[in-house]
Protein backbone atom coordinates (compact mmCIF):
# COMPACT_ATOMS: atom_id res chain seq x y z
CA UNK A 1 0.00 0.00 0.00
CA UNK A 2 1.54 3.29 -1.08
CA UNK A 3 -0.77 5.81 0.60
CA UNK A 4 -1.77 5.73 4.27
CA UNK A 5 -3.70 7.83 6.74
CA UNK A 6 -1.44 9.63 9.20
CA UNK A 7 -3.01 9.26 12.63
CA UNK A 8 -0.53 11.70 14.12
CA UNK A 9 -2.39 14.80 13.04
CA UNK A 10 -2.92 17.87 15.16
CA UNK A 11 -6.00 16.38 16.79
CA UNK A 12 -8.13 13.25 16.82
CA UNK A 13 -10.58 14.59 14.22
CA UNK A 14 -8.19 15.70 11.48
CA UNK A 15 -5.91 13.45 9.46
CA UNK A 16 -3.26 13.65 6.80
CA UNK A 17 -2.66 11.34 3.87
CA UNK A 18 0.97 10.34 3.33
CA UNK A 19 2.73 8.93 0.26
CA UNK A 20 4.92 6.28 1.88
CA UNK A 21 7.18 6.05 -1.21
CA UNK A 22 8.25 9.69 -1.03
CA UNK A 23 7.33 10.35 2.61
CA UNK A 24 5.37 13.42 1.55
CA UNK A 25 1.96 14.57 2.73
CA UNK A 26 -0.55 14.66 -0.12
CA UNK A 27 -3.68 15.53 1.85
CA UNK A 28 -4.00 17.56 5.03
CA UNK A 29 -6.55 18.38 7.67
CA UNK A 30 -9.10 15.82 6.42
CA UNK A 31 -11.87 14.19 8.37
CA UNK A 32 -11.57 10.43 8.85
CA UNK A 33 -13.92 9.57 5.97
CA UNK A 34 -12.28 12.01 3.56
CA UNK A 35 -8.81 10.73 4.42
CA UNK A 36 -9.86 7.12 3.97
CA UNK A 37 -11.54 7.93 0.63
CA UNK A 38 -8.39 9.66 -0.60
CA UNK A 39 -6.21 6.73 0.46
CA UNK A 40 -8.46 4.20 -1.26
CA UNK A 41 -8.68 6.26 -4.47
CA UNK A 42 -4.93 6.93 -4.65
CA UNK A 43 -4.02 3.32 -3.86
CA UNK A 44 -6.44 2.09 -6.54
CA UNK A 45 -4.90 4.51 -9.07
CA UNK A 46 -1.40 3.38 -8.09
CA UNK A 47 -2.40 -0.29 -8.45
CA UNK A 48 -3.80 0.39 -11.90
CA UNK A 49 -0.62 2.23 -12.93
CA UNK A 50 1.56 -0.56 -11.52
CA UNK A 51 -0.45 -3.20 -13.38
CA UNK A 52 -0.11 -1.23 -16.61
CA UNK A 53 3.65 -0.82 -16.14
CA UNK A 54 3.92 -4.59 -15.63
CA UNK A 55 1.87 -5.30 -18.80
CA UNK A 56 3.98 -2.86 -20.82
CA UNK A 57 7.13 -4.52 -19.44
CA UNK A 58 5.88 -7.95 -20.53
CA UNK A 59 4.94 -6.56 -23.97
CA UNK A 60 8.33 -5.00 -24.69
CA UNK A 61 10.17 -8.05 -23.30
CA UNK A 62 8.17 -10.91 -24.79
CA UNK A 63 7.35 -9.44 -28.18
CA UNK A 64 10.50 -7.67 -29.39
CA UNK A 65 10.29 -5.44 -32.40
CA UNK A 66 6.58 -4.78 -32.13
CA UNK A 67 7.16 -1.03 -31.98
CA UNK A 68 5.64 -0.58 -35.44
CA UNK A 69 2.42 -2.36 -34.44
CA UNK A 70 2.13 -0.32 -31.26
CA UNK A 71 2.85 2.96 -33.06
CA UNK A 72 0.25 2.11 -35.72
CA UNK A 73 -2.34 1.31 -33.03
CA UNK A 74 -1.56 4.47 -31.05
CA UNK A 75 -1.78 6.44 -34.28
CA UNK A 76 -5.44 5.41 -34.54
CA UNK A 77 -6.29 6.58 -31.04
CA UNK A 78 -8.07 9.87 -30.36
CA UNK A 79 -5.77 12.88 -30.70
CA UNK A 80 -6.24 13.83 -27.04
CA UNK A 81 -5.18 10.32 -25.99
CA UNK A 82 -2.12 10.65 -28.21
CA UNK A 83 -1.26 13.92 -26.47
CA UNK A 84 -1.73 12.29 -23.05
CA UNK A 85 0.48 9.37 -24.07
CA UNK A 86 3.15 11.87 -25.12
CA UNK A 87 2.87 13.42 -21.65
CA UNK A 88 3.49 9.98 -20.15
CA UNK A 89 6.54 9.47 -22.38
CA UNK A 90 7.82 12.92 -21.46
CA UNK A 91 7.48 12.13 -17.74
CA UNK A 92 9.39 8.87 -18.28
CA UNK A 93 12.22 10.65 -20.10
CA UNK A 94 12.41 13.27 -17.36
CA UNK A 95 12.57 10.51 -14.75
CA UNK A 96 15.43 8.81 -16.59
CA UNK A 97 17.26 12.12 -17.04
CA UNK A 98 17.20 12.74 -13.27
CA UNK A 99 18.84 9.40 -12.39
CA UNK A 100 22.28 9.65 -10.85
CA UNK A 101 25.15 7.19 -11.24
CA UNK A 102 24.38 4.13 -9.17
CA UNK A 103 20.64 4.45 -9.85
CA UNK A 104 21.05 2.74 -13.23
CA UNK A 105 23.41 0.19 -14.76
CA UNK A 106 24.61 -1.02 -18.16
CA UNK A 107 21.18 -2.52 -18.97
CA UNK A 108 19.52 0.90 -19.15
CA UNK A 109 22.51 3.23 -19.43
CA UNK A 110 21.73 3.98 -23.09
CA UNK A 111 18.19 5.03 -22.17
CA UNK A 112 19.45 7.27 -19.39
CA UNK A 113 22.10 8.89 -21.58
CA UNK A 114 19.61 9.45 -24.40
CA UNK A 115 17.08 10.99 -21.99
CA UNK A 116 19.71 13.26 -20.45
CA UNK A 117 20.68 14.52 -23.91
CA UNK A 118 17.10 15.00 -25.11
CA UNK A 119 15.83 16.95 -22.11
CA UNK A 120 18.64 19.48 -22.55
CA UNK A 121 17.59 20.44 -26.09
CA UNK A 122 15.83 23.71 -26.88
CA UNK A 123 12.96 21.81 -28.47
CA UNK A 124 12.37 19.86 -25.25
CA UNK A 125 12.57 22.93 -23.06
CA UNK A 126 10.19 24.93 -25.26
CA UNK A 127 7.72 22.18 -26.11
CA UNK A 128 4.37 22.49 -24.39
CA UNK A 129 1.69 19.84 -24.24
CA UNK A 130 -1.50 21.76 -23.52
CA UNK A 131 -4.84 20.14 -22.88
CA UNK A 132 -7.06 21.12 -25.79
Amino acid sequence: MRYTVDMNGTDAEHFNVVDTFTNTTVGTNLDAEGAQDMVERRNADFKEASDLAERIGRFVNAIPRQEDAFVAAMGREHRTLQQNFTRLCRAWFEHLAELKPGEYDLRNQGSVEMAKAIVKTDAWLKAGLPYV
